[in-house]
């Protein structure tokens, strides 16, 4: 069997495991914000589409409309667990494809996609960022297969589902033309990638604010209070991290870093540590196929607090202690 078949088998397998595990666990998930999710996929079910987000809007309280279009087209053909099962297989997918794209070994892929307890908020808690992450997966995945134009689309539609990934696409636009943006702030060397990039992403958050106003506002003033160091800490652990791991890379590590915290600073840690796991990830993967001191020390933790998840939706039917 060629490498690349075997490499896609493996993700299949991956992406089918996660898809029956979803299948198995979700409809003990009942309470707390599935209790709302449930609600609002049976309340848009046959209403017209003006109809339907102003019920969408009145339960959830959010302009972004990504997850709503994903639920109100397919409310009344599938059953919600069903479907997002399928979604999460996706996920599962496209992950195990982009990690092994960056060199990961397939323990490593396994461990990350079906052991992670980040993994598995997005798969049963988190539903509108676990369809605006596949939206922003399936953005690189065709970023990386050279459909350049589609990935902004996905990008887009990853950012309107859920704007926190609006940092995503900022720190990959990042990623990629950072040798172009340093030189332009740096030493003032104008390259038209750098210009073309810096306007790009300018309109694109200008547009975002313009538009979610209001819900960024919103957030912000709700997510800011009572911010405290300790919203720091597994940052900082991921960015010393990932300083190590991207050693090479030490400028794009600090800038992304950088934007991190000032994140945390305006909407706390819960919501970022995410992103900062995910970055040291990448650069993790990359060395020694991520069978590191690094990797095994953060799954360990990990699949620890996974346990006490799991436990929680089924025996209390969310991921909170009953």
């Amino acid at each position: 069997m060629k490498r690349a078949s075997l490499n896609n088998w493996l993700c299949f397998s991956i992406a089918l495991l996660v898809f029956i595990l979803s299948l198995l666990l979700s409809p003990y998930y009942l309470y707390e914000d599935q209790e709302i999710y449930r609600l609002v996929y049976k309340g848009v079910q046959e209403k017209s589409f003006i109809e339907a987000f102003s019920f969408y809007k009145a339960n959830i309280y959010t302009d972004e409309f990504g997850h709503f279009l994903v639920i109100w087209l397919s409310s009344s053909l599938v059953e919600k667990d069903l479907l997002m099962s399928f979604l999460n297989g996706i996920v599962a997918y496209l992950a195990s494809w982009l990690l092994k794209n960056k060199g990961a070994n397939f323990f490593v892929i396994f461990t990350a996609v079906v052991l992670g307890y980040y993994s598995w908020s997005l798969f049963l808690s988190a539903e509108r960022l676990k369809v605006s992450a596949l939206f922003l997966l399936l953005g690189f995945f065709l970023y990386l297969n050279r459909s350049k134009f589609s990935s902004l689309v996905a990008f887009f539609f990853s950012v309107v589902t859920h704007l926190q990934n609006t940092i995503v696409v900022i720190i990959f636009v990042l990623d990629k033309y950072y040798s172009d943006i340093s030189k332009l702030f740096l030493k003032l060397k104008v390259s038209k990638k750098a210009v073309f990039m810096f306007v790009f992403v300018f309109v694109c958050f200008s547009l975002a604010l313009y538009f979610f106003y209001g819900h960024i506002s919103y957030k912000l003033s709700a997510y800011s209070v009572g911010l405290s160091v300790d919203e720091f800490l597994r940052l900082i652990l991921f960015f010393v991290l990932t300083l190590f791991y991207g050693r090479k890379e030490l400028g794009k590590v600090v800038t992304i870093f950088s934007i991190l915290f000032v994140m945390v600073s305006l909407v706390g840690g819960m919501r970022i540590n995410v992103l900062g796991y995910f970055v040291f990830l990448y650069y993790c993967v990359q060395t020694r196929g991520g069978l590191n001191f690094g990797f095994f020390i953060t799954s360990a933790y990990y699949f620890l607090n996974l346990i006490d998840y799991v436990f929680n939706v089924v025996q209390c039917g969310s991921n909170n202690p009953c």
